[in-house]
């Protein structure tokens, strides 16, 4: 058995416990985080913390930007790989993330390996990637879905990253298909 002497929350197996006040809150918001998901408990979390006068209103940022350390950067990346079409900038992912531009760099680096917009980078080629793969489009088409700002932008981008154009990549892609799903033969 497991015992945290400063009472927090324990899990061993399917069995959580949480001794004292702070320990019984802790376990009661990790159910409801497992249950409901992140939005749900930090909703939770302002409501039960909510400040009782007026002028703590600023108490409202403080809660907000530690539940979004706390809960982590997972929404964020979650985000950045639903909107790879939006033009954004590393603003708007750190709004996103309620943080700074300097923390969401290093905490997103230590999360993920890459700063913020190479990973985005990373999301928009496996997009485009896809699309090459899975449809006729023209390049154009994938570019501004994808998100990127030209066409130019993701022939360069791609290029770096496959070594091929993306016109040869589906085409190199497709023979590869055929070679591997042959047609049969007709009698």
């Amino acid at each position: 058995m497991v015992v945290d002497p400063g009472g927090g929350l324990v899990a061993d197996g399917p069995f959580l416990t949480g001794a004292g006040i702070h320990g019984g809150l802790d376990l009661v918001l990790a159910l409801i985080e497992r249950d409901h998901g992140p939005r749900v408990v930090a909703a939770t979390i302002r409501h039960l913390l909510r400040p009782l006068f007026a002028e703590a209103s600023s108490a409202h940022e403080e809660i907000d930007r530690g539940i979004a350390e706390t809960a982590g950067l997972e929404p964020t990346v979650r985000w950045l790989e639903a909107n790879p079409h939006r033009p954004l900038t590393l603003a708007d992912i750190a709004a996103q993330a309620r943080l700074n531009v300097r923390s969401l760099n290093r905490r997103f680096r230590d999360h993920t390996g890459h700063s913020p917009l190479q990973y985005l980078l990373h999301v928009r080629l496996d997009w485009a990637r896809q699309l090459l793969e899975e449809t006729d489009e023209p390049v154009e088409r994938i570019a501004e879905r994808a998100g990127f700002s030209s066409p130019e932008s993701l022939r360069l981008h791609f290029r770096r990253a496959t070594g091929a154009v993306p016109r040869a990549y589906r085409m190199a892609h497709r023979k590869a298909r055929r070679t591997e799903n042959p047609l049969p033969h007709q009698r």
